[in-house]
């Protein structure tokens, strides 16, 4: 598909794209060295659900009443679009996230390791139902303080997005266009 119906099924405007694209700050190839205008007809579903994952990251959405400040760094959403997808467990998809019987959130898990005058952040990957967060942060809990008893692990912060949702929201606005892409959804919940 192309560019603008991408951005259109992502809820994107063209300026903010192209401002990310600029600073490679986009979760999707903004094009290459080769062939300059690539990726202006080269879009799939899935390249408008990881656009439409940033935006939920990011956040200043241009309603009244919703807290502008509230989301993370375009770099950041990038970072946390780009790994929670690629996740040890395989990969998601926008198939996956639409035909889960309940919803899939995807982001990541901040911990601070204490041993010493100067504790360390390091993070973890999160791909799957909510209820699974607490699951994933209890395991590393429980391994941190087998493995190394004499230091503390902490979680320090959470940042996730609905990734079922955002694919529920690409794929309606597929379906309002009757594009042919939507048939790759389709298919899958046969």
């Amino acid at each position: 598909m192309q560019r603008r119906q991408a951005l259109f099924l992502a809820g994107y405007d063209s300026t903010s794209f192209n401002n990310y694209a600029r600073r490679d700050q986009l979760p999707v190839i903004a094009g290459n060295a080769e062939d300059n205008g690539s990726r202006y007809t080269n879009y799939s579903l899935d390249d408008a659900w990881r656009l439409r994952l940033h935006r939920d990251l990011i956040g200043n959405e241009p309603q009244s009443g919703v807290c502008g400040e509230c989301g993370v760094s375009p770099a950041g959403a990038k970072a946390i679009v780009g790994n929670a997808l690629s996740h040890s467990d395989g990969p998601l998809s926008i198939g996956d996230a639409f035909h889960a019987p309940t919803d899939i959130w995807i982001g990541v898990i901040v911990y601070q390791e204490t041993y010493g005058p100067d504790p360390i952040r390091f993070t973890e990957w999160f791909k799957g139902e909510m209820a699974g967060v607490n699951d994933q942060i209890t395991n590393a809990l429980t391994k941190h303080s087998a493995d190394y008893p004499r230091s503390t692990l902490e979680p320090v912060r959470i940042v996730t997005v609905n990734a079922s949702r955002a694919a529920r929201f690409v794929v309606q606005r597929a379906r309002e266009f009757h594009l042919p892409e939507i048939s790759e959804i389709e298919v899958a919940r046969k």
